[in-house]
């Protein structure tokens, strides 16, 4: 939830209104520069290429946010992500058992 408060509302939202510097108001641009600032805060904390492949979940959670401006289903989508690796991780390391 605090993720997407700081990324969505935070950051994506300041891109869109153009507060950090005017070519940014483009919704895509902003979708990528969020993205790509939310992949290097996961790599910050857990480096390696897996925290890196945030940025593809994320550039699907900003198209949403472009398209309805609303951060619930942002808080939904994020944690429809987050289940489909706890998910997907959970059958890896079963298998390695």
């Amino acid at each position: 939830m605090a993720e997407e408060v700081i990324f969505r509302r935070g950051l994506h939202e300041a891109l869109l209104r153009g507060l950090f510097f005017d070519r940014a108001r483009e919704p895509l641009r902003a979708n990528l520069v969020t993205a790509i600032a939310f992949a290097a805060a996961h790599w910050l904390v857990r480096p390696g290429y897996l925290s890196l492949l945030t940025f593809f979940p994320a550039l699907v959670i900003g198209a949403m946010f472009n398209r309805y401006r609303r951060l619930d289903l942002c808080i939904v989508g994020h944690a429809v992500f987050n289940l489909f690796w706890l998910v997907g991780a959970s059958r890896v390391v079963g298998r390695l058992e």
